[in-house]
C-alpha cells in the first residue's frame, strides 16, 4: 500500500487579524476567548490579548488567575501615556502569559474610578483601536475584548475599524 506523504504546511506569516469579542448586551466574554487561545496555541501562531477598559472591569485577568500585574504593564498606563503624549514602544506594556502577550486591565483597578475619566482629550479613545491594529500587526492574532455597548467609545471605534478593513476586503 502506498502511503501518500503529507507535508506540512509552512507556518504562516504574522499577519495581524484583529478579531473583536464583543457581546452586545455588555457581558463576559473570556470564556470565548479561553477557547480561541487554546486553538491559537495547538497551531503554534502568535497571540495578543487587548481588553478595552469600556466598563473597568479586569475580566480577563480574573478568568486567568492574575491577581497582580506590573502597573506598566496593563492597557490602563497605555491609555494615559497615549493621552498625554508619553508613550513607550509598545511591547513595554505588554505582559507575557503562556501562550500569549497580554495588554489587560489592571486586576487592583476600581471599576468606580475607571481609568476612562482620567482622560484629558477626546481623540485617544477613537485613535487607540486603529493605533493597536497597525503596532500589533507582527501577531498571528490580536484578539480585542470589548466590554461596553455602542454607547462605550473604544467599543464603537473598535468594531467601526472592524467593519472598515472587512468593507475593503470585499472591495
Amino acid at each position: 500500500m502506498l502511503r501518500w506523504k503529507k507535508e506540512k504546511e509552512p507556518p504562516r506569516s504574522p499577519t495581524g487579524v484583529m478579531v473583536a469579542l464583543w457581546n452586545p448586551a455588555g457581558t463576559d466574554s473570556s470564556l470565548l476567548l479561553e477557547k480561541l487561545l487554546n486553538l491559537v496555541k495547538k497551531r503554534e501562531e502568535t497571540a495578543v490579548v487587548v481588553e478595552f477598559p469600556c466598563l473597568g472591569l479586569p475580566r480577563v485577568a480574573y478568568r486567568m488567575g492574575v491577581s497582580e500585574l506590573e502597573h506598566a504593564q496593563s492597557v490602563d498606563q497605555l491609555l494615559i501615556d497615549y493621552d498625554r503624549g508619553m508613550l513607550q514602544g509598545i511591547h513595554q506594556y505588554l505582559h507575557h502569559f503562556d501562550g500569549f502577550d497580554g495588554l489587560l486591565i489592571q486586576p487592583k483597578s476600581k471599576p468606580d474610578s475607571p481609568t476612562l475619566i482620567k482622560l484629558q482629550q477626546e481623540k485617544t479613545l477613537s485613535e487607540l483601536p486603529a493605533y493597536l491594529k497597525v503596532h500589533l500587526s507582527g501577531y498571528h492574532y490580536v484578539f480585542t475584548v470589548l466590554q461596553g455597548q455602542l454607547i462605550h467609545p473604544m467599543t464603537f471605534f473598535s468594531l467601526s475599524l472592524l467593519h472598515n478593513f472587512v468593507s475593503e476586503l470585499k472591495s
